[in-house]
Parts: structure tokens; sequence; C-alpha cells
């Protein structure tokens, strides 16, 4: 009997694995890696000559302030990013998350004057996208109005608002709305691949 390892959500994953890794990184080499090169600028700190403040613009997802930060937002990618990953492919996926962090930075570097890190955005982009898995045409998922209802109710209510930018965690929730509205409610079908891999990406492990 062969058991193979297969990398199914290679999107989601490499997000967590790399996120995990600049922690790391981060905390036992250079404590200010994550500063420098995984934290998106505010209004007053964005410098509109420095190409590094334009690469943060995606980069940002990638650092968390400490594994607390991380766990929270880990736990929510690899619960869902499987299920989006086969629902919509992974290039879709990837796409939707390069929107939602551009909007993001852009807004975030003209309009507000905190610095921005996290994948906070792209967890309300997948809780959004996963709530239209497996709706037809014409429908409207029930569960989409259910999300965004506790979303609003806790983004009002949390008593650390003014610490943590509220700005990506809306764009996050807005990308994935629009998106699953175009594809389901205008009877767009989501592109789907189902390629089979090479056995030789793929570990194999046999029992006895």
């Amino acid at each position: 009997m062969k058991i193979r390892i297969k990398y199914n959500a290679p999107v989601s994953l490499t997000l967590i694995i790399l996120s995990a890794l600049i922690l790391f990184l981060n905390t036992h080499v250079n404590n200010y890696l994550i500063s420098n090169w995984f934290t998106a600028d505010g209004s007053l700190s964005f410098n509109y000559t420095d190409p590094i403040s334009y690469i943060k613009f995606i980069t940002h997802i990638f650092g968390h302030t400490d594994i607390n930060h991380f766990m929270g937002n880990a736990i929510y990618l690899i619960l869902l990013g499987p299920i989006l990953e086969e629902k919509y492919n992974s290039a879709t996926l990837l796409l939707l998350i390069i929107i939602t962090a551009i909007i993001s930075s852009l807004i975030n570097a003209f309009f507000i004057d905190t610095y921005m890190l996290g994948a906070s955005g792209i967890v309300y982009l997948f809780i959004v996208l996963v709530s239209f898995t497996n709706i037809e045409k014409g429908e409207f998922p029930l569960s989409v109005v259910v999300v965004l209802g506790f979303y609003i109710y806790k983004e009002i209510s949390r008593e650390d608002a003014g610490q943590i930018s509220v700005v990506t965690h809306t764009v996050g929730a807005l990308v994935g709305l629009l998106y699953g509205l175009i594809t389901v409610m205008a009877g767009i079908s989501a592109p789907i691949y189902q390629k089979k891999k090479k056995p030789s990406n793929e570990t194999v492990v046999r029992s006895s």
C-alpha cells in the first residue's frame, strides 16, 4: 500500500511556511527583519521614492508580530486554503491574494497613518470565498450574510481597533464578496483544474 504525501494547497501552504520562517528568523536572527521588509508603511512613513516601500505592498502578508498573531491566521489559512484551491485553483487564489494585499497597502499608504502587517486580510478573503462554494447560478448564499454580520460586529466591538488596522480585513472581505458574486450570481463558472501532478513531485511513503 502506497501513501502519497501531496502538497495539495501550494499557495496556502507556502504562505504559512514562509510566514513561519520569517517569524523565526525575526525572533532568533534579525529582530528588524519584519519591520524592514515585511511591514507595509502608513501615510506618515511611506516613501514614494523607495522601491522597498512598494515591495512591501505584497510582502507584508508574510510578517506577523508574534506567534499568537501568526497562529491565529495560520489556522484559518490551512483549514480554508485547500478547499478554495480545489474550487478556484491555486493561480486564481494567488491573484486574489495579491489584489487584496496591494489594494490594502495603497489605502494604508495614502490614508492611514499606521503600519500594517499580517495575513488577516487574506483570512477574511478566504472566509467570504468559502461561503460561495456549492452555490448554483442565481442563488445567493445566506452564509455570506451571516459571515459578514459576524465580521462587522467583530470589527466595531473590538477593544484594540485603534491598534490593528481594519483596512486589510475590509478589503479582503470585499474582494471575496465581489469575486463570489461575479462567479456565482453572473453564472460564470469558477476555473477548476484537475490536472494530475507527476509522481516525481510527490513523496511516497511505503507502509509495511
